[in-house]
């Protein structure tokens, strides 16, 4: 039985090495070497998950795993470490666009060759930037004279508070309280 059936675009680019960003991060050259498209018939399965931190056991990143079936043999003698993999999806196969859904860097692929004659190529993408959920900046960096709902609100917004009663949920801050980021909050 099939539950969900998505059409997806994996896009395989060579790193420039002429572009340098300022925390390290690479860009991908203009244009992509290799571009599965999975209504062209390719079956690939993809799952997207969470990396967790190890110091704080939070969700630090995404990272993707791709197992690509039945291609071309030499197929991964075209790609290698340190790619940058863009990961798109249809949810409709009457759009016309794709939607993007995240971009990353290539593990080392692994390739089976198995004994039914089907041939499976299995990748590990992480999540391309440094910078991630916990690093970006926030619009709002003084919570002073808010309520901690609404700081918390502010800063981790569509996620649920836990753990806090509503005594606490209510308190005003009363102090200068800064965080530029999420980590600091």
């Amino acid at each position: 039985m099939l539950l969900l059936h998505y059409d997806f675009k994996i896009e395989f680019y060579n790193v420039d090495t002429s572009k340098k960003s300022i925390d390290g991060t690479p860009f991908p050259k203009e244009i992509p070497k290799i571009i599965i498209n999975t209504q062209d018939g390719i079956h690939v399965d993809i799952s997207i998950s969470n990396r967790f931190s190890s110091e704080l056991n939070t969700i630090s990143s995404k990272q993707a795993k791709i197992v690509l079936w039945n291609l071309p043999l030499n197929f991964t003698d075209d790609i290698k470490e340190g790619d940058i993999v863009k990961i798109y999806y249809k949810k409709f196969a009457y759009k016309k666009n794709f939607d993007f859904i995240m971009a990353g860097t290539l593990e080392p692929p692994m390739s089976t060759d198995y004994p039914g004659g089907d041939f499976g190529v299995e990748l590990e993408v992480r999540l391309l930037t440094k910078s991630n959920f916990f690093n970006r900046e926030l619009e709002n960096k003084n919570f002073k004279g808010k309520t901690v709902q609404e700081a918390i609100e502010s800063v981790f917004p569509n996620r649920n508070i836990i753990n806090m009663d509503k005594e606490d949920r209510l308190k005003i801050i009363d102090k200068n309280f800064y965080a530029p980021t999420p980590k600091e909050f």
